[in-house]
């Protein structure tokens, strides 16, 4: 199987809804725009970019006929390249390409599909589904260290933003005798409760509650209190994190670029009861562990 893609580069504003329209009468199954992105606060929401042209993407079944000539009558300020592609099962792709790995301490990702290998002291069996922490990420190998690092038999732990449950797991695998893990995706809820299912925590009552939505209303504490979230949101649930982090109690924080950490750490620190014990790098990513004076 095969598809055909139209490259069309320069197109401006009033340009674009007729070259879509024509498209899509030629029988085009599907038109992808490029769009430049940027974050220049630690908000976490992205902005578009207003440019004057735009690039865009045409897919087809078949060959487009005359549309390519038709085009470049029309519009002859335009670029046009058409090229054949073969179909891929872009899933299967990935999966090749996901093996097990240790991610820190004795715990081991192993994708639900393959086998366990036999160096793995305690695998954590991951479905990734739609959810963010396959465990490759950085930052998720960071919080990770950090949990094995500060997680004992018998504590209470909090993963805000959990994905796909892996910090929630390395915390229960350590001894916690409650994980609270926290996610304001229902998809990532679902997800996370599949690989609970398939490392055999649960069904029934569970040491790890899954819980959707925000954590600032609770009134229970915990010892540790992991989020591994991007550095904008991060500053934005300070006070719901120290909310919920018990005296004396750990806080350990992934998500915050290197470049950003100027930004990111005094803002967080500032007139809060919270002392850096620990500042770890890996590629460009930051992780602090905290303590609640």
């Amino acid at each position: 199987m095969s598809y055909y893609c139209i490259r069309v580069r320069g197109v401006d504003d009033e340009e674009l809804e007729l070259i879509t329209a024509l498209c899509f009468e030629a029988g085009a199954s599907g038109i992808e725009e490029g769009l430049t992105f940027a974050q220049p606060s630690l908000e976490y929401e992205a902005q578009v970019i207003k440019t004057k042209t735009h690039d865009v993407v045409v897919y087809f079944d078949e060959p487009p006929g005359e549309l390519i000539h038709e085009l470049q009558e029309k519009f002859p300020k335009i670029e046009i390249s058409m090229s054949k592609e073969a179909e891929r099962d872009w899933l299967a792709e990935w999966k090749k390409g996901f093996q097990p790995f240790c991610l820190a301490g004795p715990y081991w990702v192993v994708p639900s599909w393959l086998p366990i290998p036999p160096e793995a002291a305690r695998p954590l069996i991951i479905d990734p589904g739609m959810a963010f922490g396959t465990g490759t990420h950085a930052t998720t190998q960071l919080c990770s260290r950090a949990l094995v690092a500060n997680v004992r038999p018998g504590m209470r732990v909090a993963d805000i933003g959990t994905g796909t449950g892996i910090l929630a797991m390395v915390a229960h695998f350590q001894g916690a005798k409650r994980v609270l893990a926290t996610d304001n995706d229902p998809e990532a809820i679902r997800v996370a409760k599949e690989n609970l299912a398939l490392n055999k925590i649960g069904p029934g009552p569970s040491p790890i509650e899954l819980y959707e939505g925000s954590v600032g209303k609770r009134s229970e504490v915990f010892d540790v209190v992991v989020a591994n979230i991007i550095d904008g949101v991060l500053l934005k649930i300070r006070d719901e994190l120290l909310s919920i982090l018990a005296p004396a109690g750990t806080l350990v924080l992934g998500g915050v670029l290197l470049e950003r950490e100027p930004e990111f750490l005094e803002p967080f620190l500032q007139d809060r009861p919270l002392k850096l014990v620990q500042r770890n790098v890996q590629d460009e990513w930051v992780s602090y562990t905290m303590l609640r004076l």
